[in-house]
């Protein structure tokens, strides 16, 4: 396998805390499939000092995409597999790049309720900077790009020795410093879930219907089987067992439902306004 042989990789898209992770071991299970949870320091190889996670189709000029096609293709060719997966959540704001640098892209968009995802985001800065993750991005970036790591790595390690939570997590759409700097935190995650999204629903109808397929966590997990099928389907995938046992085994319906039993009426009076368009336009009711 060469970069030019690199067919139809399997891009799981979706907002942090929506089930990404889940649904890209699922993939994972199959026994075609090569599959690399968040190899973010790939898609953003020369761009690691602008001040979001944006990139567009003009950045993927030939020499990124040469880049990008080498690393995935080796990657896949390590594993001993015909098919590439991946999940990085802040994807979602850089879809127009990935298209441009793999024209027949397989796009699965797993999207969750906006409540769900500020509650369970919480639940991650409540347990600190991970210096681990830190470390595994700095070992795949350029040299000459490391010094944009430094004001990360250097919040990291001060709030890592000062047992403080983390100010900020996730995926970085435009404004999202602005946000941490001066919001209350249930604020800031609500912000940054719309401005994380919005971006994927715009772009999803630009998308050939043969590269797209979405659903939601809610119904993922009601009938992780079914879909499960449905998806491998939709990817071009032979048919095996493996991802269906693997989602009977570990699908927990339960999950879907804690912000009902943890989230405040002021938290949900708070966030409503900036959550509620977006989460009409995904079929939510509040």
């Amino acid at each position: 396998m060469s970069e030019e042989t690199l067919r139809a990789p399997i891009i799981v898209v979706g907002t942090h805390r929506s089930g990404t992770t889940f649904l890209g071991k699922v993939f994972r299970a199959h026994p075609d499939v090569a599959y690399w949870e968040e190899p973010r320091h790939v898609w953003t190889w020369t761009h690691n000092f602008k001040p979001d996670d944006v990139l567009t189709a003009k950045d993927a000029t030939a020499r990124v995409k040469r880049h990008i096609h080498k690393v995935f293709a080796e990657y896949t060719l390590s594993q001993g597999k015909s098919r590439f997966a991946e999940k990085t959540p802040s994807n979602c704001l850089r879809l127009p790049f990935i298209l441009e640098v793999f024209p027949d892209a397989k796009f699965v968009h797993i999207y969750r309720d906006g409540r769900g995802v500020v509650r369970s985001t919480n639940e991650v800065l409540k347990k600190g900077p991970d210096a681990h993750w830190m470390a595994k991005r700095l070992k795949g970036t350029p040299i000459w790009e490391w010094p944009s790591y430094i004001p990360r790595a250097w919040r990291t390690i001060v709030r890592k020795l000062q047992g403080k939570k983390m100010s900020f997590w996730g995926p970085r759409p435009p404004g999202w410093s602005g946000w941490a700097k001066r919001d209350p935190r249930h604020v800031m995650m609500a912000k940054q879930w719309v401005h994380t999204i919005e971006p994927v629903l715009a772009f999803r109808e630009t998308v050939p219907p043969e590269q797209w397929i979405e659903l939601s966590y809610e119904d993922f997990v009601k009938n992780a089987p079914e879909h499960t099928r449905r998806l491998m389907a939709f990817a071009g995938l032979r048919e095996s067992e493996e991802p269906v046992k693997y989602v009977e085994e570990r699908v927990d319906p339960t999950r879907q439902s804690k912000w009902r039993e943890q989230m405040d009426a002021k938290t949900l009076e708070d966030i409503r306004p900036i959550i509620e368009p977006t989460l009409k336009k995904l079929g939510y009711a509040w």
